[in-house]
């Protein structure tokens, strides 16, 4: 997001900064409200729900030209923050619930640790997504934007996105069906 907003949109840092914080605002929002949902109903709805709607913003978002208002952008990111809110917390709720009393301070680290590598792994994963569509697009290999080119970097950042929101989907079917053999 912020490559997309500097350089294929041309915001300003300070801007692009400020925009970016929509996301964790929107988590911060939504999460507490998430949680508890989850302790009325469980978690696996909210989880589902999470997932999906995390899958139409990185869509929604991902599709946006570098010609797309600020508001439109900071839109689509508030969507995958509501998302990202959803699933969090009842997804912390349902591992930690999972676990005998005697073992939740390991399980909150083993959680904490696959979060990280999660974060890690995606973003890695994403700019090579990004900048392998970017070379394809290119017809030589891309390590950066390239001045002048937003439509090679949004053709880039369109396939990344499209790729996790695909990820986000089968996160989604692998809830509901892991919670219809649980139900049965």
């Amino acid at each position: 997001m912020p490559f997309f907003l500097q350089d294929a949109c041309g915001i300003a840092p300070n801007v692009a900064g400020l925009a970016l914080t929509a996301i964790p605002l929107g988590m911060a929002a939504v999460g507490p409200a998430a949680g508890a949902l989850s302790d009325r109903i469980g978690s696996a709805l909210p989880c589902f729900a999470g997932l999906v709607v995390y899958a139409v913003g990185i869509a929604f978002t991902g599709s946006l030209p570098a010609t797309a208002p600020l508001a439109v952008i900071v839109a689509g990111m508030l969507v995958m923050a509501v998302g990202t809110g959803l699933f969090q917390s009842p997804n912390n709720s349902l591992v930690m619930g999972s676990v005998a009393h005697e073992h939740l301070g390991f399980a909150g680290s083993v959680v904490s640790l696959v979060r990280y590598l999660g974060m890690s792994v995606g973003v890695t994963g994403g700019t090579a997504l990004l900048y392998g569509r970017m070379s394809t697009e290119a017809g030589f290999a891309v390590d950066a934007y390239i001045e002048g080119r937003p439509d090679q970097f949004c053709s880039g950042f369109f396939f990344t996105f499209a790729v996790f929101a695909a990820l986000c989907v089968l996160g989604a079917v692998l809830t509901a069906a892991v919670s219809r053999m649980h139900k049965a």
